[in-house]
């Protein structure tokens, strides 16, 4: 163990063992010089002697005592710790000793309780020689929290539910990764755990007569957002109508379309390539709406931080977060039942729109308001389980305009991405677009970190951009972040067994926080440890973030394109790696190509390319959204 100074050694014990105080504690740490670590003490009577001499007979019984349970606690945790459970999961599971003494019983409901992944909680049931597959309350809890693990595992690839054939296949091809667990199920075998489970949702597809299955809370959320859709559609008219003055504007039959439909109420959906004319489109409906109602309260969001400052720039009017605009995680401010006061609301980025804050956003709006859902339905989906604005569109039970054509002839970027938007792989180049093919993958990381180097300016930090598809290759996200974090030439100010930081690193938060402090997606420069909390600065705002959020942190030199979706860069770079195979998809190629404002330069192996832009996978996505929405028409 490591060697504590005098003043570690009196806050160990002031802080771990009960009974010590800071005069006490100075007196044990200076009879205890010799010692480096006083997790060393062993419970023996020569140990007990001597501390009794120092404290008394009794309290140095109770702290020999404490520090073996200290001891045996610390071994736990580095079990669980080794199985995938984070330090402060385990730490505060630990240090509850009822808490503690249940998930040793049952590290399934207690896991699930407590947002521990179920493959985690597998190793250390294994690890703690629990023999689920023989205990029938064990193999009970196993397979429930492993059937809304597996339909949590789908659900992060966008789906809502899955056919009972593709939950048991996938629960089976689990099953063969680990030679410790249970043999295969059958679907008979699963489909009475699913019947005997409250949290999970099983019915029948009317045509095809397969068993859909899906946790509830994901059902519900799909149910509510199709009621508040058809809540919202009343479509009343607001008042006498003035007719539209284009203002000198050219806009076309569809944009006339969307901009004169802010005369009704209920939602709508404006969708189009980047150059198709939205931000003239929302610029209208807001002059428009201010003639049919002069005194208008006009709410404008987007789902990131990066999507509603541009959405403020554009119409030079006050924009937030969806998640700020609600108050979410601020629940002393703002309750469920509050809704917003407003006669229009505009969301911009709506593709990124997932069900939970769709639903949020929905049920908080007044019926007979305004509501446009702006788009760009070829982008990717958002992380996580819904379609929502395809799902939408595809119902068909909302006025949707489509905007077609593309009237901001702005550079080569955009040009291409229209054409890959289309099936065509580009091959105009110049200094705004270029295309470079590796025969290896290091060349590629070679040639990365290059382009890194000759871009990255620290003064603008957030306008340089790696994306990449993929974490696990050679040159996916994860290696390439470590080998640009060895450009900083700073000293590593934070130093965990699953993360380092060094001073000015660019970190992406992962999570949102509960108390709004950061939302997924955020991208912020890493500026000190402060002991119990990081200083992390974002877009110039210095926030303070406890330390037990470390795991909602990463580097983010290089992000994912799914991270990046909301805002735009001035230089970004695109690596193709070849695997894994299934995120060589033209939506995710368009996606980042449209990120970039100057220019992009796109690293491949070879083909990856010509793969990405010929897979058009959108329609693979399983979702409920449209049957629902269809349903209550």
């Amino acid at each position: 163990m490591c060697r504590l100074t005098r003043k570690e050694k009196i806050n160990f014990l002031t802080e771990n063992i009960r009974g010590v105080g800071p005069a006490k504690a100075e007196k044990i740490a200076d009879a205890y010089s010799d010692v480096d670590n006083l997790l060393d003490l062993e419970k023996t009577r020569e140990e007990y002697k001597r501390l009794s001499d120092v404290i008394g007979t009794s309290l140095a019984a109770s702290i020999l005592d404490q520090i073996a349970e200290i001891k045996k606690q610390d071994e736990f945790i580095s079990v669980m710790v080794s199985c995938g459970i984070t330090y402060y999961t385990a730490m505060n599971i630990v240090k509850t000793e009822l808490l503690f003494e249940a998930f040793k019983r049952d590290p399934y409901t207690i896991g699930k309780q407590n947002n521990i992944d179920f493959a985690a909680c597998d190793k250390f049931a294994h690890a703690y020689f629990i023999q689920f597959d023989k205990s029938p309350d064990m193999c009970c809890s196993r397979m429930k929290y492993f059937i809304e693990a597996m339909l949590l595992n789908l659900e992060n690839s966008g789906h809502t539910f899955a056919y009972l054939t593709q939950l048991v296949k996938k629960m089976n091809s689990y099953q063969k990764k680990n030679e410790y667990l249970p043999d295969n199920y059958e679907e008979s075998t699963v489909i009475l755990y699913l019947l005997d489970n409250d949290d999970v949702e099983v019915e029948k597809h009317e045509k095809l007569g397969r068993w859909k299955v899906c946790r509830k809370i994901t059902a519900d959320l799909e149910s509510d957002i199709a009621y508040h859709i058809k809540r919202l559609s009343v479509n009343k008219i607001n008042g006498d109508v003035p007719e539209f003055e284009s203002s000198g504007i050219q806009y076309d039959d569809v944009q006339l379309g969307a901009i004169k439909s802010a005369a009704s109420s209920g939602l709508k959906v404006i969708t189009g390539p980047p150059g198709s004319g939205k931000t003239a489109v929302v610029k209208g409906i807001i002059n428009y709406f201010n003639l049919i109602k002069p005194d208008a309260k006009i709410i404008l969001c987007a789902p990131t931080g990066r999507a509603a400052k541009h959405m403020m720039e554009i119409t030079d009017k006050e924009s937030s977060t969806i998640h700020r605009l609600l108050g979410l995680g601020e629940t002393k401010q703002f309750t469920k039942k509050t809704k917003l006061v407003c006669d229009m609301v505009i969301v911009d980025e709506a593709s990124m729109l997932n069900l939970d804050i769709t639903f949020e956003l929905l049920s908080r709006i007044p019926t007979g308001t305004v509501v446009y859902f702006i788009g760009d339905k070829d982008q990717l989906p958002a992380g996580g389980p819904g379609n929502v604005l395809h799902d939408i569109i595809n119902s068909k039970v909302v006025p949707v305009y489509q905007l077609t054509k593309v009237y901001r002839q702005d550079g080569i970027i955009l040009e291409n991405a229209h054409e890959i938007n289309n099936g065509v792989v580009p091959t105009r180049q110049n200094n705004q677009y270029k295309q470079v093919t590796f025969e290896d993958a290091t060349a590629l990381r070679d040639a990365a970190i290059e382009w890194f180097k000759s871009k990255y300016n620290k003064k603008e930090p957030f306008e340089t951009q790696i994306l990449i598809p993929s974490y696990k290759t050679e040159c996916g996200i994860t290696a390439m972040n470590t080998a640009i974090q060895d450009l900083n030439p700073e000293n590593y100010i934070f130093i965990s067994s699953a993360h380092k930081y060094k001073k000015y690193d660019k970190i992406l938060m992962t999570k949102n926080d509960r108390d709004g402090l950061y939302q997924n997606g955020s991208v912020g420069i890493f500026i000190s440890n402060m002991g119990d909390s990081f200083i992390v600065e974002f877009d110039g705002e210095e926030v303070e973030i406890p330390k037990s959020a470390v795991d909602d942190m990463t580097l983010g030199y290089a992000i994912s394109v799914h991270k990046s979706q909301g805002s735009e860069y001035k230089h970004v770079l695109l690596c193709l790696p070849e695997k894994p195979v299934n995120m060589l998809k033209r939506n995710i190629i368009y996606t980042a190509v449209t990120r970039a404002k100057k220019d992009i330069v796109v690293l491949e192996m070879p083909g990856t390319i010509q793969k990405s832009v010929e897979t058009n996978t959108e329609t693979f996505m399983q979702t409920n959204l449209k049957h629902k929405l269809l349903a209550v028409r």
